[in-house]
């Protein structure tokens, strides 16, 4: 592989040093400008550090609390942090926030993560819309490429690292993000935002219109289409993959005179990515490779009622139920599925230092995993249900603000049965602006479709006459994976203008899913002739990981903020005496994980029309183990990278912006990850810039 340059290159020294020198010199004039009583553009710090950490957090606990008083390892990323960013897409957003490992392997695809096993599926981390889980139970893991919501219909992102499978259920292992839209009251006039540029994005083009209807009930609708460009190969020639994406939204609000209040959210979307891929055939020359057009259509619906209770701060009651209806044809595999959410949860004091929630629902599967090439499945129910039910104490042990959390969630799957998830947060108070935390908590990761009903061929060749095929085949008896996790932290409020966050945590994994190979047996799927060299998911590896994640906050100005973070892991899997595979899994072998990860995040106004961000970053080095001649795939390392974005924003009238952006400056292009599965190619991100104008009427 040809070397990555790490050393900043001529244009991309000139940007950096002019956007640190514009935002050092704009340090003392933001207090000039403070003084000026009109200004066309939003005050990026109108929160101060007290009230950033006042933002209610709604996803780490079932019980809603400012984030300054929750026990657990959280980051918002707030609707003021998703303007200012210059971001198009949602993983631009996500890297930004501490401890997220987000890495590109092209214009569209990503690979997302908390707390280690990254990779394209990674498969501990569950995401959710609106509450509504977008985690495919398919391969176990996010297709971000067909989740491009308009940004500016957001109002948070809550990023919750470590367990929260007390709360969420399976699959919240490493981590749980939370997108929350806005109310349609919070969203009226008209917006139309279009962004032009040289690969990713080629284009964006959002609208976005916001009314009343009747007294209390107000409406928003939106539409995002989005071309994002191809990349370049190893030696420098323009890649086949790129995507393009299309979506509808709309949002029903309204308040009722009783005190409820309903939702209703409505989405439509069409995504096709286009890539260039290596399949698998069954005759001579056993594979080819060709560019493969996928196709993934969306429509989901969501209806939620809730009613808080006014007399105390007991959990509100609230009903939600959403069906999600998903055709994914990605060439290897074509998958249709429906699924159908009812969840309910509500809340009650008991006396004056108890607070309990408490509540329960059902998710149903309908689905279709057609018969392709690579992928087919062979086994397994084709309609899948879940159970769950949780019940969660906060109990007040000292009026000092010495708090436990106590929260249980017990599930019942078609493939593993009943699974049983607790967590205990204590927090105390450290002082007058500090709170100390612990936790202690298990989760679990179900097996996904493919481990437990699928066929999945990953290579052929010939010994002697014979035809061997190379597949990965299903199995019905695993078990599923658990975490056992320990958490320790401190939030602080230092001073008027600084603030500081840390964690520190150690994961246990037990019952990890391996591969092992299987006896060679005539394919029953082919002639007599050809064999089967079949590998099986089994339960018998364990994995331990350790780390640190802190951030710093500090306001140098009414109108300037500086946010540092850093985080440190350390994992090591092991595997049982005589495994042939040791080293994860051609969909995600170990080692994708940066070892060291900092983030510095710098905003400014410069004058009272124009605004500046500038966002650096690094990532250590990538090294994937070796599967040896595994599908005879090739794994290589990732340097370490070290790159900056910058986005100047021009405000001249109130209801115009303009905005030039420049992303991954520092190199002409680099590596940020490599895909391993189905053949997959590399693809080297280039510098790109774009430039957006938006109209608000």
């Amino acid at each position: 592989m040809t070397p990555l340059r790490t050393e900043v290159r001529p244009l991309g020294r000139v940007l950096l040093v002019a956007a640190l020198v514009g935002i050092v010199l704009a340090v003392p004039a933001t207090r000039a400008l403070a003084e000026s009583e009109h200004s066309n553009v939003e005050e990026l710090t109108s929160l101060s550090i007290e009230d950033l950490l006042s933002i209610e957090v709604v996803s780490a606990t079932k019980h809603a609390a400012p984030l300054a008083q929750t026990p657990a390892a959280v980051a918002v990323i707030t609707r003021e942090d998703i303007r200012a960013s210059g971001a198009t897409s949602l993983p631009e957003l996500l890297r930004q926030a501490l401890g997220v490992q987000a890495a590109r392997l092209d214009s569209s695809r990503w690979a997302i993560s908390t707390r280690g096993s990254n990779g394209l599926y990674a498969n501990k981390l569950l995401v959710l819309v609106d509450g509504r889980s977008v985690y495919s139970d398919l391969f176990s893991g996010v297709f971000w490429a067909h989740l491009d919501l308009p940004l500016d219909d957001i109002d948070r992102i809550e990023v919750i690292r470590g367990p929260g499978g007390a709360s969420w259920g399976a699959n919240a292992v490493n981590g749980v993000i939370n997108i929350i839209t806005k109310k349609a009251s919070e969203s009226l006039g008209t917006r139309l935002s279009v962004a032009y540029g040289d690969t990713a994005p080629r284009s964006v083009i959002t609208a976005r219109h916001g009314i009343e209807l009747g007294q209390r009930g107000h409406l928003r609708l939106s539409a995002k289409s989005s071309r994002r460009g191809r990349y370049e190969s190893e030696s420098g020639e323009e890649t086949t993959e790129h995507s393009t994406d299309a979506r509808l939204n709309a949002r029903y609000d309204v308040e009722r005179a009783t005190g409820g209040h309903l939702s209703i959210i409505a989405e439509a979307s069409r995504t096709e990515p286009t890539a260039t891929i290596t399949e698998v055939i069954p005759e001579a020359p056993f594979s080819f490779t060709r560019v493969a057009e996928g196709l993934i259509e969306s429509q989901s619906l969501l209806v939620r009622w809730s009613r808080a209770r006014p007399r105390d701060d007991a959990p509100p009651l609230q009903f939600q139920f959403s069906v999600t209806r998903n055709e994914h044809d990605a060439v290897f595999f074509r998958d249709e599925v429906t699924v159908y959410d009812f969840d309910v949860h509500a809340g009650t004091k008991l006396g004056s230092r108890h607070s309990l929630a408490y509540g329960g629902g059902i998710r149903h599967l309908d689905t279709e995993l057609e018969r392709t090439t690579d992928v087919r499945q062979i086994v397994g129910p084709r309609e899948i249900s879940h159970f769950n039910a949780f019940l969660e104490d906060t109990w007040t042990l000292h009026e000092n603000g010495t708090v436990l959390n106590v929260g249980v969630k017990l599930e019942h799957n078609e493939y593993t049965g009943f699974e049983f998830q607790p967590t205990a947060r204590l927090r105390f108070r450290t002082g007058e602006h500090g709170v100390a935390w612990a936790a202690v908590s298990r989760a679990v990761r179900t097996p996904s479709r493919v481990e437990t009903s699928a066929r999945v061929d990953l290579a052929v060749g010939m010994v002697g006459p014979s035809t061997i095929v190379f597949s990965a085949l299903p199995n019905l008896d695993i078990s599923s994976e658990e975490l056992t996790a320990l958490e320790f932290g401190y939030r602080a409020q230092l001073g008027e203008r600084l603030s500081l966050d840390l964690t520190v945590f150690g994961h246990q994994y037990d019952n990890v899913i391996q591969l092992e190979p299987l006896p060679l047996v005539p394919d029953p799927e082919a002639p007599l002739d050809r064999l089967l060299a079949g590998i099986t998911w089994v339960n018998g590896a364990e994995a331990d990981a350790y780390g640190f994640e802190g951030s710093l906050r500090y306001l140098c100005g009414s109108h300037c903020s500086i946010d540092f973070s850093y985080s440190f892991l350390d994992s090591e899997t092991s595997y049982p005496a005589g495994s042939s595979f040791t080293g994860g899994s051609p969909f995600a072998p170990d080692g994708l994980s940066p070892r060291h990860s900092l983030k510095l995040n710098a905003r400014a106004k410069l004058s009272a029309s124009v605004e500046a961000s500038l966002f650096l970053r690094h990532s250590s080095r990538l090294e994937p183990s070796d599967l040896g001649t595994l599908a005879g795939l090739v794994y290589k390392p990732v340097d370490a990278t070290t790159q900056a974005d910058l986005a100047l924003t021009w405000t001249p009238r109130k209801e115009l912006q303009l905005r030039l952006v420049g992303q991954d400056l520092l190199d002409d292009r680099h590596l940020e990850f490599f895909d391993y599965s189905f053949g997959s190619r590399p693809n080297w991100v280039p510098r790109r810039v774009y430039l957006s104008a938006t109209l608000s009427y």
